[in-house]
């Protein structure tokens, strides 16, 4: 089974891979991470996130590595739009699946997820489960999931 991971540089994408390395996963599944860096009009800047970019994720694949050692676990720093290079990624990779997190901070709020996160939904070439972060109450903290068949029941 391959699964395409899409995270951002956020503190929250740390709560995705955490979700997925809590699970128990057949030693065939292979993991690609993808993390997007918008292009920006300076190229220094530029240069910079996308280093930047590289760094976190190769801590995010050690990381995911350390909790499933028996995976293939490898990724990319896209400069793209983030549901492009997600859409890209899975097509590629032949993905069965992808996961990803949102906070429902713009667009598609009547489903409750943010707009890269409903793009995906809705135009993904496979099956996609997103792990709603939600902020964090006292007696809470495991995120919610929402899988793309409860996206007709919102």
């Amino acid at each position: 089974m391959n699964i395409i991971i899409a995270v951002d540089s956020s503190r929250s994408a740390d709560e995705v891979l955490h979700e997925v390395g809590e699970r128990t996963w057949s030693k065939n599944t292979c993991f690609y991470i993808v993390t997007c860096i918008e292009s920006c009009h300076n190229w220094d800047a530029e240069k910079q996130f996308l280093h930047e970019g590289e760094l976190i994720l190769n801590q995010r694949i050690s990381d995911l590595k350390k909790r499933l050692p028996d995976n293939v676990i490898t990724g990319s720093v896209c400069e793209s739009g983030a549901a492009e290079a997600i859409f890209k990624a899975a097509t590629e990779h032949k993905a069965h699946l992808i996961i990803l997190g949102s906070h429902g901070d713009t667009g598609a709020r009547k489903q409750g997820i943010g707009s890269v996160a409903a793009a995906v939904v809705n135009q993904a070439p496979c099956s996609v489960e997103i792990i709603k972060i939600r902020q964090a109450k006292p007696t809470e903290n495991t995120p919610k999931l929402l899988t793309s068949s409860q996206k007709t029941a919102h």
